[in-house]
């Protein structure tokens, strides 16, 4: 190998590492963007590489902050909250029909609001109510982590690592829906089942006291569910006219500000400090890091993974998908799916690659369920639990999600598969 190649390799490692292990003495963002200039600063990129790799993540980076200002903004408004009190509700007493309750809040938050905000904002108030109803809070904390991935490719903008394919591989809404629907709604069935019987003995005992909420929406939150309502279907017509996401959820997002504003009040201080700022610095760093090791060949064998799975047909499909899914868990998520995105674009002429980027895009996305290094959003997750007294064990979480995993992401790699023999991709 050569200079180049050993040192890119020695960096991307380190700068993953450090990632992963989120030392206390520097930020989470330091990492990445700090790999990333350094192969900036040794050759391997040059200033104008590094600010066209940039700057041709545009989308991406646009709708990162559109996603943060609607999380944001949805949080303030009490939506998060009315979504667990609603569920509650729902739960009529029973520990089992609480949690379907709440994973449901949870899918449809994932769905609108990408896999962070459940992961982020849904636990906290999960939390709360299980507290109050006198229940043990990880069943519920375990639902909010494992459903935000599972359910985070039934559209494109459920996760920003589908984004990241998609610049690779275009797909408009129709044959993304064509291919990863059927994938989505097993991964999310089958998830759930596997969460009622993971926690069966947790979930058999009847609360301490149980209280219906009163689900009286605020004017407030009406107004922000009415908001994320037209974000929804702006995020449907853009996708299906193939607007790009970033602005449609920037331009939706303001929309979201100003109601929440009309209604209740400005207070920009607050909303600011609320946004997931560090995504930033980190994804950008991340970029770097990934075209530095594309460029000196650290990624040949992914690349020819994907390409003999290829030449299988359909029937490799399945190899592509647990192939990322073990990457994500390796690398985390969101290095992963830049790193397939990669080698989806590096795949030879006349190589069909829609086929293949539902299978990436499964992977990537339900593959970080199986440990709490797989996803970003899990280990702030766990953060958020330790600050509330719930300590989370790595080797707890990994058989909480080989159970629940294993069967979701063979559900979901069978779906992919039958798709594929059907609409003629194999």
């Amino acid at each position: 190998m050569t200079f180049s190649a050993v040192a890119t390799a020695t960096i991307f490692a380190i700068s993953l590492a450090l990632l992963i292990a989120r030392p206390r003495w520097a930020p989470e963002w330091a990492a990445a963007l700090g790999g990333g200039l350094l192969v900036v600063v040794i050759g391997v990129l040059s200033p104008a590489d590094a600010l066209a790799t940039l700057t041709g993540a545009w989308d991406v980076l646009l709708f990162f902050l559109g996603l943060g200002l609607a999380a944001a903004t949805a949080d303030r408004a009490g939506v998060f909250r009315a979504a667990a009190e609603a569920a509650a509700r729902f739960g009529q007493g029973s520990q089992r029909r609480l949690l379907i309750g709440l994973y449901a809040a949870g899918v449809l938050v994932t769905t609108v609001l990408s896999n962070d905000a459940t992961a982020l904002l849904l636990t906290p108030v999960s939390f709360v109510v299980a507290m109050r109803l006198g229940v043990d809070p990880r069943p519920y904390a375990f639902a909010c982590a494992l459903v935000a991935n599972a359910a985070s490719f039934v559209l494109p903008v459920s996760n920003p690592a589908n984004l990241l394919v998609l610049t690779r591989v275009p797909l408009p809404l129709g044959p993304f829906l064509a291919r990863l629907l059927v994938p989505s709604v097993l991964a999310i069935a089958v998830t759930l089942a596997g969460l009622l019987f993971v926690f069966r003995a947790e979930l058999a005992t009847p609360p301490e006291a149980w209280a219906e909420p009163r689900v009286l929406l605020e004017r407030r939150t009406r107004v922000a569910l009415f908001g994320i309502a037209l974000l929804a279907v702006g995020y449907v017509v853009g996708s299906a006219v193939g607007w790009p996401l970033g602005v449609v959820a920037v331009i939706g997002s303001l929309g979201l500000l100003l109601l929440d504003g009309a209604v209740g009040g400005w207070a920009p201080r607050a909303l600011l400090a609320e946004m997931p700022w560090t995504l930033f610095p980190l994804f950008g760093g991340l970029l770097l890091l990934v075209d530095a090791a594309e460029r000196v060949g650290l990624f040949a064998g992914l690349v020819q993974l994907i390409d003999a799975s290829a030449r299988l047909g359909s029937n490799g499909l399945p190899l592509t998908l647990l192939g990322v899914a073990v990457l994500a868990n390796a690398i985390n998520n969101l290095p992963a799916g830049l790193v397939a995105a990669t080698a989806l674009g590096d795949l030879p002429p006349g190589v069909e690659r829609s086929d293949l980027a539902a299978a990436v895009i499964v992977g990537v996305n339900l593959g970080p369920n199986l440990t709490t290094t797989g996803s970003l959003a899990t280990m702030v997750w766990l953060i958020l639990l330790r600050r509330r007294g719930v300590e989370v064990s790595a080797l707890e979480y990994m058989r909480v999600g080989l159970l629940v995993t294993v069967p979701a992401l063979l559900a979901a790699a069978g779906g992919v598969w039958l798709v594929a023999r059907l609409i003629g991709g194999g």
